[in-house]
């Protein structure tokens, strides 16, 4: 009788050591593998949604002052838009703006990747960052800019870059209604 229960509390042989060895690293490695996956997707998710930001911010404030001018803008300094607002429109910084006419100046900064804005000599009021490149082409004869961003976290398929085209509402309008 002795002998019996000496052999039920002997423990664990070394082949059933190894065999729980064996599954719990298995536990291990896919339970890591599954968590790298899920926080490389949650980071690819976050990049994603702070360029879409960036679109849609540039998009908004570039269509407001550029539907609201009466006048063709201006990029005579490269990465550098210039816009002559009228008065008592929204400004590039929001709210209301001086009560006589206005120039909006635009600058990107190439060294911060700020994007930002001016109301005649004022200061230089960031408004974005995010923007790796930014570029603008004004086509006079369809009253159309382009606006080309560059956002280092957008998808492969965007090539790193979007096009905004605004169309200058209030000179199209000018053109189709002259004043008598």
């Amino acid at each position: 009788m002795y002998i019996k229960n000496q052999k039920m509390n002997s423990g664990f042989t070394l082949v059933e050591l190894m065999i729980g060895l064996v599954i719990s690293s298995m536990v291990i490695i896919g339970i890591t593998g599954t968590y790298s996956t899920i926080s490389a997707t949650i980071q690819a998710s976050k990049e994603l949604e702070n360029a879409q930001e960036v679109i849609r911010y540039s998009s908004q404030v570039f269509t407001r002052s550029l539907k609201q001018t009466d006048q063709l803008p201006d990029v005579s300094v490269a990465q550098q838009l210039t816009v002559q607002q009228p008065a008592n429109v929204t400004s590039c910084l929001g709210g209301l703006a001086p009560g006589g006419p206005y120039q909006e100046t635009y600058t990107f900064n190439v060294l911060t990747n700020v994007l930002s804005c001016r109301i005649d000599d004022g200061d230089n009021i960031p408004l974005l960052q995010g923007i790796t490149d930014i570029t603008y082409d004004i086509n006079a004869n369809k009253n159309l800019v382009t606006i080309n961003v560059q956002s280092s976290a957008l998808p492969q398929n965007f090539d790193g870059n979007v096009r905004i085209d605004i169309a200058l509402t209030s000179l199209i309008l000018q053109e189709a209604m002259p004043a008598p």
